[in-house]
């Protein structure tokens, strides 16, 4: 689920379908779904309904999913900095 987070935390808000496509592999949308309710659920992330037809929801970090991210970038760093200096 780290990468919905870190993918999440590159955008203000961003579409079901663009989230998908901008995670990397090929997750399924059943799949997808599931782990943002859960990450929902936990507070972490925020679904945004606009009501519409043809649907249309956002989804977006929560101040908590922020801290998160940027604690998963503190953590990239530190592995990027040892891959440096080995």
């Amino acid at each position: 689920m780290s990468h919905i987070i870190w993918t999440l935390g590159r955008h203000e808000a961003i579409r079901f379908g663009a989230l998908r496509r901008a995670l990397p592999g090929d997750i399924s949308a059943r799949v997808l779904s599931q782990r943002l309710k859960a990450l929902e659920d936990e507070g972490l992330v925020v679904r945004r309904d606009f009501g519409t037809m043809p649907l249309h929801v956002e989804y977006s970090l929560t101040s908590k999913g922020r801290a998160l991210d940027a604690e998963l970038q503190r953590n990239e760093a530190r592995v990027r900095s040892l891959d440096a200096a080995s």
